[in-house]
């Protein structure tokens, strides 16, 4: 599996993960070849490759949606899974990514803006015949002392939701110490519902701290 950052301005994956940023997706547009491509990637000690983001805002202004798309596309030639990170918003890039992915991963806090946000994303997406074949739903930071129930916020933004991944101090433990939340605490509420969003993706997946990569491992 490879994560690509695609937040290109503020993008902070390698620094969630404890990974050097030097090679990022500005250089990969110079690579000659997808062996080279792989080789500029950054493992992760979990088995697992990431291309970050570009290390300044001034950077990212190299990055057009069409070359991200076709760094996507070489990447999918030598991986399974490609997973990318976009930035908040239906940006120009944003936008060429969703229309070139195959599963779409739409992730709303539990506040009303983001909600109302949520729900002009997804008007847009199906206005523009831009939406995914597959569509993930997934509620973040869930709390009974939230305000507002998982229903309620379904309601808002037009659509139930599939996945609610509840508040959790452990989500911030795991990126302060650069470690994925499944393989930091494998009992923790919203680990749990990390590895249903992982199964609703594959259902054959065995998302565990043994086994998870096994599984996803480049093809």
């Amino acid at each position: 599996m490879v994560l690509v950052d695609a937040d290109l301005q503020f993008g902070d994956i390698a620094s969630a993960l404890s990974l050097p940023d030097s090679r990022t997706i500005v250089g990969a547009l110079d690579t000659r070849d997808d062996d080279e491509l792989v080789d500029g990637l950054v493992r992760h000690e979990d088995d697992f490759f990431v291309m970050p983001a570009p290390p300044t805002p001034e950077d990212a202004e190299h990055v057009t949606p069409a070359d991200l798309v076709k760094v996507v596309r070489r990447l999918n030639g030598r991986f399974r899974y490609v997973v990318v990170d976009t930035t908040p918003g239906v940006g120009e890039h944003s936008l060429a990514l969703i229309a070139a992915a195959t599963d779409g991963v739409f992730i709303a806090n539990i506040n009303v803006p983001s909600l109302n946000a949520m729900r002009k994303e997804l008007q847009l997406l199906d206005s523009t015949d831009g939406m995914p074949p597959n569509r993930h739903m997934v509620l973040n930071f869930t709390d009974r002392k939230a305000g507002i129930t998982p229903a309620k916020a379904a309601e808002v933004v037009g659509t139930a939701f599939d996945i609610e991944v509840p508040r959790s101090v452990a989500v911030l433990f795991a990126s302060n110490e650069g470690v994925p939340l499944i393989h930091h605490d494998v009992r923790d509420a919203a680990a749990k519902a990390l590895r249903k969003l992982v199964q609703r993706i594959n259902p054959a997946a065995v998302p565990t701290r043994r086994r998870i990569h096994r599984r996803w491992r480049a093809q």
